[in-house]
């Protein structure tokens, strides 16, 4: 199995990496989830993943400087930095890392499986031998894929929930529906696999993007609210104090 690192100072984001995507069908295995940079140097001490998913914003260390440390840790980790930024500073920056490849949040599953690919490619180059020698060093039976864990239905769900993150429509009845499957169904098993609801989990996803925006934008309440999918801005600031324990107007003055 290909060892997997992920880093990220939303504990939502990591929950969404770790179950919302089959990485042992794909030949990798989950060792280990870091808050903050720290952590995630910490962890590299008696550990040594092979590759490692982290965040861009971080408070202290971000995710560039955190690789620039890990590579002289782990020369031949690969890197994969998460992020919302389009910019291409970040990219050139990355580039000259050495860094594998990037995630774009809202995070597509495909996108995840698509990375896979290029992951195994790299370590591929690293072995001339047979297929037998690949499949003990990716830890992969190449004509018997390993069983999945978790179940198809949570998989396509998370799939269509983060394409539609912030879609004021989206609910239960259209996740459903769009999946082909039961809405009782969907609702216990979500809850059972995702220790949440479904729409707690659309909420929590939403509010974890509106601190993004009030951190780096000079947006208007409202316009936050409409931008992530809430129809009202009263609502938006009950849901936002719920998660968080602060009003909006306090999270912004700095508590």
């Amino acid at each position: 199995m290909i060892k997997v690192l992920l880093v990220d100072d939303e504990k939502l984001e990591r929950i969404l990496l770790r179950k919302g995507f089959d990485w042992n069908r794909h030949g990798f295995e989950i060792i280990g989830e870091a808050g903050n940079a720290s952590e995630a140097l910490e962890f590299v001490k008696d550990n040594k993943p092979d590759l490692i998913l982290t965040d861009i914003n971080m408070p202290k260390m971000d995710g560039l400087e955190l690789s620039a440390q890990l590579f002289k840790k782990l020369p031949l980790c690969q890197i994969v930095i998460v992020t919302s930024y389009r910019e291409f500073d970040y990219a050139r920056r990355a580039l000259k890392l050495g860094i594998t490849d990037f995630l774009l949040k809202p995070i597509n599953m495909k996108d995840i499986e698509a990375l896979t690919v290029i992951v195994k490619e790299r370590f591929t180059q690293l072995n001339t031998g047979s297929d037998s020698t690949l499949e003990k060093n990716l830890g992969v039976n190449l004509e018997k894929p390993p069983i999945k864990k978790m179940h198809k239905t949570i998989v396509e769900a998370l799939n269509y929930i983060n394409q539609e993150i912030y879609n004021p429509e989206l609910s239960l009845k259209l996740v459903a529906s769009q999946i082909y499957s039961n809405e009782s169904y969907l609702s216990r098993l979500f809850k059972q696999e995702m220790k949440t609801s479904l729409i707690e989990y659309i909420t929590e996803r939403r509010i974890s993007e509106s601190i993004r925006l009030l951190n780096e934008t000079d947006l208007k309440v409202y316009e936050i609210a409409e931008q992530i999918g809430f129809r009202d801005a009263h609502y938006f600031g009950i849901c936002f104090k719920k998660k968080t324990g602060l009003t909006i107007k306090k999270f912004r003055s700095g508590g």
